[in-house]
Formats: C-alpha cells, sequence, structure tokens
C-alpha cells in the first residue's frame, strides 16, 4: 500500500467541506465552506480528531462547538463560501471567491448527458490550456453550446435552500443563476444528487431526516411547492444515491444507523411505493452510498468501514464485501470501473486465447474491478480497489492512502477525463486545519 506525498498544498481562510471539478472543464474545480460563527451562549474550541465521529459528528451539527448545558441552546450563523481554482501544470490557484450567508455543506455539478457533446469528456486527453478543451478551441466550444448547456453547480446550503451556480468558461467564473428556498432556514440541506433520468430534479437530505426530491426548473412555479418527500430517517439524514437501471430507485443513510430505499413501480396499472429500511449492516451512521449495479452498491459510515452490499428492491440485503479504513467513511467516488458487472456469464463463453486477460480488460477470473477515491475523516484519503470474482465473490483493498492531512477530511475528488493508467491528480481537503493538498496517484 502506497503512501503519497503532496505535489502542492494551500491554507484556505474558511474550513473546506465539498469539492467538484467541473466535469466538462476539468482544468478547474470548486471547493464549498463552512464557518460556524461564535454567538452568546456557547464556547467555541477546537475538536480533537481524535475525538471520533461522535464528538465531530458532522460539519452541520457537531462541528468543534461545546454546547454549555448550563444555558439555553442559542441559535448560531453559520456562513461559508463557493471558491473557484484552477490547476495549471500541477499548480493550483484561486480564480473566484464568491462569499455566502450560508455554510456549504454539498456540492454537485449537473452529470453530462450522452446526448451533449460534452459526453465523451472522460475519454478524452485533458489539455494544460483553458482554451484548448477537449472538444477544440474556446471559439469552437461556445459555437456549439447554447448557455442552458453549460455546466450547472447545486450547492446545499445551511439555511434550507439550494444555490444553483453556472460555469462560464469563457469569463472563467461561477455565476450565481437563483437561489431555491425549498425549505425553513432552520432546516440544514446536507447532501444533494441531481436525479439521472430527469435534468431539473435534484434530490437533497434534511438535517430533519427527510429525504427529498426537488425540481430545479424555475418554469415550476414557488419552490416549496416543488419537493416531494420519499423517505425519513429518525436523525439526520446524511447522503443519498439515485440506483442505477430502469427502476429509478433512491437510496438514503442516516445518523440512525440505517440504510433504506424507494422506489415506485407499476402493479396492475397502477403505481405502488416500494421500500424497505435496513438497520442491521451498519453499527453506526451512514454517510456514503455509490452504487455499482442495478442491485450492489458501497455504502460508507461513521463506524470506519466501506462494505459492498447486495441491495435488491424486493428481498434480502447481504453483505458482500467490508474493509476498514481506520476513519469514518464520509465520501466515496468512482475513480475507474472495469469490467461489465454481469456476474459470471463473460466467462462462460471465455476463449482459451481470452485466459491471460477478459475482453474488457480485466484480469482472468474477475468480472469486474472499481477504483474508488473515499474520505475518511481523521485518517485522511484512501483509494480502494474493489474486486468482484467469477465465483460472485468480492474483495476490497487498500490501494494508496494520503495521510498529510490534520484533522477531518471531509472532501476528495480527481481530475476527470485522464487516460486509463496515467497518474491521476487529486485534490483533498481537510476542515479544522484549513487545509487543501494536490496529489497524484500513478495506478500500478
Amino acid at each position: 500500500m502506497a503512501s503519497i506525498s503532496s505535489i502542492q498544498s494551500l491554507t484556505l481562510d474558511i474550513p473546506p467541506s465539498c469539492i467538484a471539478f467541473v466535469p466538462e472543464y476539468p482544468n478547474y474545480f470548486v471547493v464549498g465552506t463552512y464557518l460556524l460563527e461564535p454567538s452568546e451562549g456557547t464556547l467555541t474550541t477546537e475538536t480533537d480528531d481524535d475525538a471520533g465521529p461522535e464528538a465531530a459528528g458532522t460539519i452541520a451539527s457537531s462541528d468543534g462547538v461545546q454546547r454549555n448545558s448550563t444555558k439555553p441552546e442559542v441559535e448560531q450563523r453559520r456562513s461559508g463560501s463557493v471558491i473557484l481554482f484552477k490547476i495549471d501544470q500541477d499548480r493550483i490557484s484561486v480564480v473566484q471567491t464568491i462569499q455566502t450567508a450560508s455554510a456549504i455543506l454539498d456540492i454537485q455539478f449537473r452529470p453530462l448527458h450522452e446526448s451533449s457533446d460534452s459526453a465523451s469528456v472522460s475519454k478524452r486527453t485533458i489539455l494544460p490550456d483553458e482554451h484548448n478543451t477537449p472538444y477544440g478551441s474556446l471559439s469552437d466550444v461556445e459555437s456549439k453550446r447554447q448557455r442552458d448547456s453549460r455546466p450547472i453547480l447545486a450547492a446545499a446550503t445551511s439555511t434550507g435552500s439550494v444555490a444553483l451556480y453556472r460555469f462560464d468558461l469563457s469569463t472563467s467564473s461561477l455565476h450565481e443563476e437563483r437561489l431555491l428556498q425549498y425549505f425553513d432556514a432552520s432546516v440544514l440541506v446536507l447532501s444533494c444528487a441531481w436525479c439521472p433520468s430527469s435534468r431539473d430534479t435534484l434530490g437533497v437530505t434534511l438535517s430533519d431526516g427527510r429525504v427529498m426530491m426537488c425540481e430545479t426548473d424555475a418554469r415550476a412555479g414557488p419552490e416549496e411547492n416543488h419537493c416531494t418527500q420519499r423517505l425519513q430517517h429518525s436523525l439526520e439524514a446524511w447522503t443519498m444515491a439515485h440506483s442505477m437501471g430502469p427502476r429509478k430507485g433512491i437510496f438514503s443513510g442516516g445518523d440512525d444507523a440505517a440504510l433504506q430505499y424507494w422506489t415506485s413501480e407499476d402493479v396492475a396499472g397502477s403505481m405502488v411505493d416500494v421500500s424497505w429500511k435496513d438497520h442491521r449492516i451498519h453499527s453506526a451512521g451512514v454517510t456514503a452510498i455509490l452504487p455499482l449495479t442495478v442491485d450492489t452498491i458501497v455504502t460508507g459510515s461513521y463506524d470506519d468501514h466501506i462494505r459492498v452490499v447486495r441491495a435488491p428492491h424486493r428481498g434480502r440485503r447481504e453483505v458482500l464485501a467490508e474493509l476498514n479504513l481506520g476513519g469514518g467513511v464520509w465520501r466515496i467516488k468512482l475513480m475507474e470501473a472495469v469490467g461489465n458487472g454481469e456476474g459470471t456469464k463473460r466467462y462462460e463463453n471465455a476463449t482459451r486465447e481470452n485466459e491471460a486477460t477478459g475482453g474488457d480488460g480485466t484480469p482472468c477470473g474477475e468480472v469486474a474491478r472499481y477504483t474508488l477515491l473515499a474520505s475518511c475523516m481523521h485518517a485522511g484519503t484512501r483509494i480502494v480497489v474493489l474486486t468482484h470474482l467469477a465465483d460472485n465473490s468480492w474483495t476490497a483493498d487498500v490501494l494508496a492512502r494520503f495521510e498529510e492531512h490534520d484533522s477531518m477530511n471531509y472532501s476528495s475528488d480527481f481530475r476527470p477525463g485522464v487516460p486509463a493508467n496515467a497518474p491521476q491528480t487529486i485534490v483533498s481537503t481537510s476542515f479544522y486545519d484549513r487545509l487543501l493538498c494536490l496529489w497524484k496517484f500513478v495506478p500500478a
């Protein structure tokens, strides 16, 4: 297991809470920040990173603030910023900072669509100059794009709203399109996830345990009328993810250690809700969910484990593999997927000429291989490989670790569009020390 050193590190003015590269223009990435401002009736102290998830909890609710039990709790003000960065020749620079009246807890760019010119960006080589994008010169790109197709960023805030920003390459800047006040300002929007089958639909999870689906189209009318609740946790709902395949379901995880699922299916001509809740799998809060196949997901938890879980929409859930990463697994991102993920079917027809490797690049005996980037709170960042074998078993191994962060690593992301087997550029952050690090992972 390789231990990696940084190429560059920066100390930010405000603690970073989330990060996302611009999918279409991967020389740029965005960081959201979170500041809990002192108020009367509280004592502000730095939380010891070794205190674990119970003390650090989340940047949303117990982020270094010690409550004074002898006085009534006083509402505190949270603020933050959205910062645009650029990478040029392995050097990071700040391009733009937008101060926000609310803290930013999560940011997600709207996914690329196959019908878009940008759908093939992940298969192209990244060029260092922003005016030589993966699609040609800047003028060529802009002549093909309409304003509505430029990258849209959703930012989950601490005051019940979602802010939408549009990235403009011609000015290298973000512009706020609108602020959607979906919920009461006392509710924190903890995470968000764009719906892959509906361009203007955004899933969000809330500090009061609700999991909602919301419309972002301004033409839809008053935003408070365009959210539908799908699931409910008894404590904070930390995360959600949209299922793969045609069923259009959603998974969610909460501080109540519950993994939940919802979908709607046609039964005798009527749409019927199908849902389940599982408390058996995790021993602490569920903080990350990443679907791999139609019925297989990866989860992260405060209990320090990453798990491969078989989670069909009906039937018993099963843990297929698990691995202790040494810290609470706050976020998981898929770096690479190799193989077809269709059980052992590919091997039933394998020829002797194909025995050394599978036709899709996986070694013989493997069905699929997934490389993940995991943000592991006080343990730092891990690169993990999950392997689905031909006998339908799974393995999980750590390929590399980055441990220069001295406090909670809540967010990391990798530069998209890098060719297979090429060095992968990664940016990771940590909260209390306000550190942002640039480093590279070189596949074996």
